[in-house]
């Protein structure tokens, strides 16, 4: 059985005052819709990315290492914590990314002995073809919703995001 938005939005009214009795209820809707967001989030991306051949963290970091500027390299501890990745997993992204010469391991001309992640034009090309496919298919999501909307939409998850992360740093998660 699936439920709209508009019966999630009325089981979750009437629970909220069993589950979190202390909180307002718009606070336990966000947190709610919120989760859901994410998981629908997520299986899109990665639906999509397999499309390249890619992994969601493959393409966070083509795409973080882009955004730096084609001659630039970055600290895999850097990207690991952009990514929300453990170092361990980063190398392991970045391992996978190597091996498929999307990415390659620079000395860091600072510290000759620190290596730096640098995008290949073989990755900043698919990189961008898988950003490019995600922005299609957000833009054919968002058809009918008018440019006012979409940009209060991107403020609000702006404010929503920088909210969490400070939240996030004070308690040290």
């Amino acid at each position: 059985m699936s439920l709209d938005a508009q019966d999630w939005n009325e089981n979750l009214n009437r629970s909220i005052s069993r589950a979190a009795p202390d909180s307002p209820p718009e606070v336990a809707g966000i947190v709610v819709w919120l989760s859901r967001l994410a998981r629908a989030y997520e299986s899109v991306v990665a639906r999509l990315n397999e499309q390249h051949g890619l992994l969601r963290s493959e393409t966070g970091v083509l795409m973080t290492l882009w955004m730096a500027g084609p001659s630039s390299g970055l600290r895999p501890s850097f990207l690991a914590e952009v990514m929300e990745q453990t170092t361990g997993g980063m190398t392991a992204t970045l391992r996978r990314l190597e091996s498929t010469a999307m990415v390659e391991r620079i000395a860091d001309p600072s510290d000759g002995r620190v290596s730096l992640a640098k995008l290949t034009d073989k990755g900043q090309e698919i990189g961008l073809q898988s950003f490019s496919a995600m922005a299609d298919w957000f833009t054919q999501t968002f058809e009918g919703v008018d440019t006012a909307r979409r940009e209060q939409m991107l403020e609000m998850v702006i404010e929503l995001f920088t909210l969490v992360e400070n939240q996030r740093r004070s308690d040290g998660i």
